[in-house]
């Protein structure tokens, strides 16, 4: 399913495309999970599909790829390579053709800066993607809760830290949702 956009005024947009577009053929990668670029895209016409490979778990197989939303006229997608400068944390594919916008980090600030409707309307798309990563991850969780007999304090740093119970004495790792010692 194609995600709708927000307003990000398209219309104006569309006058940039001389200086700033670029076509993009029918299953053509426009870039690669792993990639390093700056580049921001805005979609005027066609459709992205944004995918992200999947290592297997423990009991082994082959990489998996998650596709993780398309895109249509007015979608974004880079922002994180843009902005942060990070790899591409994710592939980018033109399902059909497709005509992009794209902008260096520099240009993408100078976009947001120039046109409150479009940094409104990115602003809005992100706490879109952010709303529905977090109803994912509650799912998630409890999707864990169900299956184990206590909540592992991962669930809430994704991964983030390395360290164990024991670099952190005060943390109850044998606190569950069933048995919480605050009620």
């Amino acid at each position: 399913m194609i995600q709708p956009p927000r307003d990000i005024d398209i219309a104006a947009l569309r006058g940039l495309q001389r200086k700033f577009g670029k076509v993009f053929p029918a299953e053509s990668v426009i870039f690669k999970e792993g990639d390093t670029s700056m580049h921001f895209y805005v979609i005027l016409q066609g459709v992205v599909e944004i995918t992200k490979r999947v290592k297997p778990g423990p009991e082994g197989g082959s990489d998996q790829v998650l596709t993780l939303s398309q895109l249509g006229p007015g979608g974004f997608f880079g922002e994180i390579g843009a902005f942060s400068g990070r790899p591409r944390t994710a592939t980018a594919r033109a399902v059909k053709d497709t005509t992009l916008l794209f902008f260096d980090g520099y240009s993408a600030i100078s976009l947001l800066q120039s046109s409150p409707r479009f940094a409104l309307g990115i602003i809005q798309t992100l706490c879109d993607r952010l709303l529905r990563i977090d109803e994912a991850l509650v799912g998630a969780a409890a999707h864990m809760i169900g299956d184990q007999p206590s909540l592992d304090i991962a669930v809430f740093t994704a991964g983030q830290s390395t360290e164990s119970d024991e670099d952190h004495p005060d943390i109850d790792s044998n606190v569950s949702p069933h048995n919480d010692p605050n009620t």
